[in-house]
Formats: structure tokens, C-alpha cells, sequence
């Protein structure tokens, strides 16, 4: 509620396997909040079933009237390591993100990918969802990565403005080399 009194356009919530879940957050946010951006920076997909996250993404855009936005990243492989995730790839995450459009998009398939096999995906209904999909970006690979998939990108709190810049610049020279629009890739 605060953060709306302030004029704060989006809250980016993070999400730590063992002490904060990244839904509960933003529906506690969407609960308080009517006109603040709820965005999740960020979760990732190895840790749900890829049903999971897309309903979960799926309630979250309907509970908050389409102020939401799915953030996911790679994590840390160290953590990861430590709780027997598998560490993940960015053939992972382009998997993931086209995986999850489809699902929002009322795609019912089946699915051999970096992410997993399964036999056969679908959600419930016929609403189509138009869901922002963000990545948390750090280092030059996984920068690249997010101007070519994704809708916006987080990048990390402790840049220098001369990273910054260098960070933004790759974000949109990716983009325009996948063939979008530069300018749409929110930063």
C-alpha cells in the first residue's frame, strides 16, 4: 500500500526456496495493492512443473486485473547444488518461455525439450493470457539471452552505470538481431 502512496510503478518480488515462495508474495502484494505492477524476480522453472507455474502465473494475471508479470532466472548454481536441483541452461530457459506462451496461449501438446518430456499440456478453459514474461540477467550470456526471449529484463542491483549501459545496449542489439523491436523489451 506504501508503495502505491509513493507512486512505485512495480514491486519485483524475489522468491528463496527456503524461506519465501514467489506466488504467495505477489498474491499478498495483489491483495493490498490495486494499481501497483506485481513481477516475481525472480523464480524459475526447475523448481514446479511447468502446469504449476503457468497456473500459477495464469491466477496471479487474473487476482491482480493483469498487473502481473512472471520473472524467471537462473538461479544460483551453488544453491541449486546444495538441495539436488539440476543447475539450469539457457537452452532451459528459451524451453521454458515458449513452453509457458503456448500454455497461455490454449495450446494443448505434448513436449520433448530441454525442460522435460511430458506427454501432454493443456490448462483449463478457453481465456487466453497475456502475460508479461521477465529475466533476471547478470552476466554478459544470460543478458544477451534476455533481449532475444524476453518481454523484460532485471538486471542486478549492484551494476556501475558504465555496466549498465554496456547491459542495456546488448539487450537491445539482441533484440533486434531475434528480429523484435528494441524498444519493446522493457529494462
Amino acid at each position: 500500500q506504501r508503495a502505491e502512496q509513493l507512486g512505485i510503478g512495480t514491486a519485483f518480488l524475489s522468491e528463496r526456496f527456503n524461506y519465501k515462495d514467489a506466488a504467495v508474495m505477489a498474491g499478498a502484494a495483489a491483495a493490498v495493492s490495486t494499481k501497483l505492477g506485481i513481477a516475481n524476480a525472480a523464480t524459475n522453472h526447475a523448481t514446479r512443473h511447468p502446469i504449476v507455474t503457468a497456473t500459477m502465473a495464469a491466477t496471479m494475471n487474473r487476482l491482480s486485473n493483469g498487473r502481473y508479470a512472471l520473472g524467471l532466472g537462473r538461479g544460483f548454481d551453488m544453491l541449486f547444488d546444495l538441495f539436488g536441483v539440476p543447475r539450469i541452461t539457457n537452452a532451459q530457459l528459451v524451453d521454458a518461455f515458449e513452453l509457458l506462451r503456448k500454455l497461455w496461449r490454449g495450446e494443448k501438446f505434448g513436449h520433448d525439450g530441454p525442460v522435460g518430456k511430458y506427454p501432454y499440456l493443456f490448462m483449463m478453459g478457453d481465456t487466453v493470457e497475456h502475460i508479461p514474461i521477465l529475466m533476471v540477467a547478470i552476466g554478459p550470456k544470460s543478458v544477451q539471452l534476455a533481449g532475444r526471449i524476453a518481454d523484460a529484463v532485471v538486471l542486478h542491483t549492484y551494476m556501475t552505470d558504465e555496466s549498465v549501459a554496456r547491459s542495456v545496449a546488448s539487450i537491445r542489439r539482441s533484440a533486434q538481431e531475434a528480429g523484435r523491436d528494441p524498444d519493446s523489451v522493457r529494462v
